[in-house]
């Protein structure tokens, strides 16, 4: 997969065309890894390959074990029976759709990985996958790896890659088909389907470009779900202005620790429901917040009666073998049950410890580090020596 990424990115569509300004206001910051994009990274890179290679499909499902990949340096293991709820549905149903038309001799092509130009230079993206068939039909196909959040196939980003496919193309189809492969929406073989028209897609490409033509003298806002992974949350005077309402109609409040609970009692039943309706912008809000306190501090600044120290963490199993491993090593010491076969998952450590001890746990056992956090001056753990975190 690609590693760069345009001004106008349609995997963040959602939040430009909703609010144009975050993008210069978001200009030179980036979210940065997390454990989720990369383990989304790794699937994709997965899927690639054996779209690429029609030939493996009984060994990606049967024998293809586990994967790994890095995030800072630590080794993220994707189990086979994780990946292949994901990887193996979304293969299938890219196959079958190539091979239905293939069947009827029109020639259809197998795009992967294709890079698409939406709006010039600014907007553009590579589409997980596309069956083109020119004069009948054209689809395009999104891996969504996520756990959280179940996203329907008539969504922003698709149907910018459909618009941009399309327009390549000349329009030259009859039929348009945006789809959606995510394990744990309510369809059996993981997709969704939905099915646009020219007119639709002219008219999202429309929308795409009066964004791009106003995001330098837009204001900030609205606020919403859509400012999630918004880089400048922190910087953004809609969030402010949003967390600053909590209390009054736009002054901070002196002592804000006091007040919030005298302030939440006190809410007329229009504030009350503003904030209800709100609370998950707010939160990203604060999060975004706490994390720009974080990281100043580990440069070097000074936030007066703020200090930054690593997090509690718990035992976990050691890491470098895959769960199955795992599991007949622990029953070579005596574990009964060592795997649940329902998930499959290791049984937990104190289940494990109760059976062969504290001692053989602790062999097999690790404490990993924990993630510098924010925490008061008067914390009774040590600060993390700045340092140490520039080395």
């Amino acid at each position: 997969m690609p590693d760069e990424h345009a001004e106008f990115s349609p995997s963040a569509s959602e939040r430009w065309l909703k609010c144009p300004a975050s993008v210069p206001l978001s200009e030179g910051k980036t979210n940065g890894d997390t454990i989720h994009t990369v383990r989304g990274t790794a699937m994709h890179d997965l899927a690639e390959k054996f779209l690429l290679d029609w030939t493996a499909i009984g060994y990606i499902e049967h024998d293809h074990g586990d994967i790994a990949t890095l995030l800072n340096g630590e080794t993220v293991l994707i189990t086979a029976e994780e990946w292949r709820q994901h990887v193996v549905p979304y293969i299938k149903a890219v196959r079958a759709d190539f091979n239905r038309w293939k069947e009827q001799d029109l020639d259809p092509k197998l795009l992967i990985e294709k890079r698409v130009t939406i709006a010039g230079a600014r907007c553009w993206g590579s589409c997980d996958a596309a069956v083109v068939v020119p004069g009948w039909y054209i689809g395009n196909y999104d891996l969504k790896t996520g756990a959280g959040k179940i996203v329907d196939a008539n969504n922003p980003q698709n149907l910018s890659y459909l618009a941009g496919l399309a327009a390549e193309y000349d329009w030259d189809f009859i039929e348009y088909k945006a789809h959606i492969s995510q394990n744990g929406n309510v369809y059996d073989d993981n997709i969704d389907g939905y099915t646009t028209s020219e007119r639709e897609l002219k008219s999202h490409l429309k929308e795409i470009k009066r964004a791009i033509k106003s995001s330098e003298t837009a204001k900030p806002g609205p606020i919403g779900p859509h400012c999630q992974w918004c880089p400048s949350k922190t910087e953004c005077p809609a969030q402010r202005e949003a967390v600053i309402a909590i209390f009054n109609e736009g002054e901070e409040p002196e002592n804000p620790k006091q007040e919030i609970q005298a302030v939440a009692g006190a809410m007329t039943d229009t504030k009350f429901l503003w904030v209800v309706e709100h609370l998950g912008a707010m939160r990203q809000f604060l999060d975004a917040v706490e994390d720009d306190a974080t990281k100043r501090l580990l440069m070097g600044e000074e936030l007066p009666g703020f200090k930054v120290v690593q997090s509690n963490t718990k035992r976990r199993w050691k890491q470098e073998k895959s769960v199955r491993e795992m599991a007949a090593e622990l029953e070579l010491y005596g574990v009964e049950e060592a795997l649940v076969e329902q998930e499959p998952k290791l049984i937990t450590i104190g289940n494990a410890e109760k059976q062969i001890g504290k001692n053989q746990i602790e062999m097999l056992t690790e404490k990993p580090e924990g993630k510098p956090i924010l925490a008061p001056e008067g914390d009774k753990r040590p600060a993390i020596p700045i340092f140490e975190v520039i080395e």
